[in-house]
């Protein structure tokens, strides 16, 4: 027979019954965002559910992102044609040690040691977060750093010129590849994330909360996506 995946089912069938943290400083992240991320954890507490804003996440955010960054780009540099790696070095090139210019330089042209060393240290990352959910059943953080953004493409496509690019956040600017952070949390564990709506509008734009699951348990997050719904509402489209 060939290779077959058959998904647990959700860890349970009521709100009431979902064991929650709340994750909401492993990184940066708007403050009007933050504040509407937590009245929707405060309303699920009302419907029953346990609730437990983090003091500490279940893993080293900096480690995370660091070696999700290092794994991303050396698969993007290893597939990459010769014109894209030269403009990933013509861009590291007396850029500081600590800038993403010269961390893709670098990531984009390792050597498979290192990338396998960065496996291994993903392999602790996906342990700890095993353990985080013998104690719960779902984590919720949000999707990214700020709210919806102007498309921007006119400087070109790809991690090149977003190297310049900077997204505002709490009126201050912020490297615009900071925006993998939140989604990099759940993608280099491979854990199962879904998005839901949080409801009411942020200075007029719709927001989401992320809520990411144990390995495996797709259907954990997406069971646990519609008892929000049935309880507090699904999504609406915000005034025109």
């Amino acid at each position: 027979m060939g290779w077959s995946l058959n998904l647990p089912p959700p860890r349970h069938d009521r709100l009431r019954d979902f064991r929650i943290g709340v994750w909401l400083d492993a990184y940066p992240v708007d403050s009007a965002y933050r504040g509407a991320i937590e009245q929707f954890a405060q309303a699920l507490a009302r419907e029953g559910a346990k609730v437990d804003t983090l003091r500490s996440g279940p893993v080293d955010a900096v480690a995370s992102w660091d070696a999700y960054l290092d794994l991303l780009f050396g698969i993007i540099g290893s597939g990459s044609p010769e014109s894209e790696l030269a403009a990933y070095r013509a861009a590291a090139q007396g850029a500081s040690a600590g800038s993403y210019a010269a961390r893709l330089g670098r990531a984009t042209a390792q050597s498979l040691r290192h990338w396998t060393e960065q496996s291994a240290r993903q392999a602790i990352v996906r342990e700890r977060w095993s353990q985080f959910f013998e104690e719960f059943d779902v984590l919720l953080c949000p999707v990214s750093m700020t709210l919806a953004f102007p498309h921007k493409t006119d400087d070109g496509h790809g991690p090149v010129p977003q190297l310049k690019r900077t997204l505002v956040v709490d009126g201050a600017p912020r490297p615009y590849l900071d925006n993998l952070m939140w989604p990099g949390l759940a993608t280099i564990a491979h854990l199962p994330s879904t998005v839901r709506p949080l409801g009411a509008t942020i200075d007029g734009l719709p927001a989401g909360v992320q809520i990411i699951g144990p390995y495996l348990h797709d259907r954990t997050t997406i069971r646990f996506a519609a008892l929000c719904d049935e309880a507090l509402g699904g999504f609406r489209a915000p005034p025109s």
